[in-house]
């Protein structure tokens, strides 16, 4: 049987300091080979200080933000259906999108002290329209066509979890996908790590669909952290920091032939 090669992306570094401290633990046990940073947290500055240390050992990326703060669009508060609806309708002001995915891109640049390794959306707002125009926009001004974006598009939607995978895929992942593919951008060969965070199903047992679901060179993306009770995701995060932290977790590797492997 064939090694398969996983991009393995902890999502929403920055948001708040139990959940970075429990992606810093992960990282200092080599768990992780991706992490994706929010860089409009009052919460930032700090943070990005703390991942230095790990610049050369693990691909760090903007995670674009648009639902739970922002750095520019003062006026514009989105929850993420109506940014959904907005961006469907075609309604949302691309000048104003494109100068907040500018302004992030260099706030990640001045605090990090270089680009990203790769650009991908919280809540996967990056693929929806206007919002993929704009950012696609930005990679051919700055002339980052060598930078990696995140796919999003599912493989398949049956079994538990489908619908919320075929959201994605259909608000827009598809489509980026596709538009990834026509402008050569270089992005992940298969995306998993959808579920609801209020399963009650163990987490070992949902990320084991998530490597089968997978191709080489996909990318899973999880969400781990320490409890926090300003934290709406808590209980999910500590759910899956515990079993990445395990030993069961390099033993379901190894009886998988999976390697951890960074994009690049």
């Amino acid at each position: 049987m064939k090694v398969k090669r996983i991009i393995l992306c902890a999502d929403d570094y920055g948001l708040l300091p139990e959940i970075d401290q429990g992606i810093l633990d992960l990282l200092a046990q080599q768990r992780l080979t991706a992490v994706s940073c929010l860089v409009t947290s009052e919460h930032w500055l700090n943070a990005s200080q703390k991942l230095t240390s790990f610049q050369n050992l693990v691909n760090i990326g903007l995670h674009l933000n648009l639902t739970e703060g922002n750095l520019l669009i003062l006026d514009q508060s989105f929850s993420l259906k109506n940014l959904i609806i907005k961006a469907a309708l075609r309604i949302l002001p691309f000048k104003s999108i494109y100068d907040e995915i500018s302004a992030q891109y260099t706030q990640f640049c001045n605090t990090m002290g270089r680009q990203p390794d790769f650009i991908d959306g919280h809540q996967h707002i990056h693929h929806l329209p206007i919002i993929r125009e704009a950012l696609l926009q930005f990679i051919e001004d700055y002339r980052l066509n060598a930078m990696y974006i995140r796919n999003s598009k599912s493989r398949q939607f049956f079994g538990k979890f489908g619908f919320k995978k075929a959201l994605i895929t259909y608000s827009g992942g598809r489509k980026f996908a596709s538009l990834l593919k026509a402008h050569k951008i270089a992005h992940n060969s298969s995306f998993a790590g959808c579920y609801d965070f209020k399963t009650k199903l163990p987490y070992q047992q949902l990320f084991l669909t998530f490597l089968e679901d997978s191709e080489d060179q996909g990318l899973i993306m999880c969400h781990p952290g320490l409890e926090s009770k300003r934290d709406g995701l808590a209980k999910s995060r500590k759910k899956e920091y515990n079993y990445f932290i395990s030993q069961q977790f390099l033993c379901d590797l190894d009886q998988c032939q999976v390697q951890l492997t960074k994009i690049r």
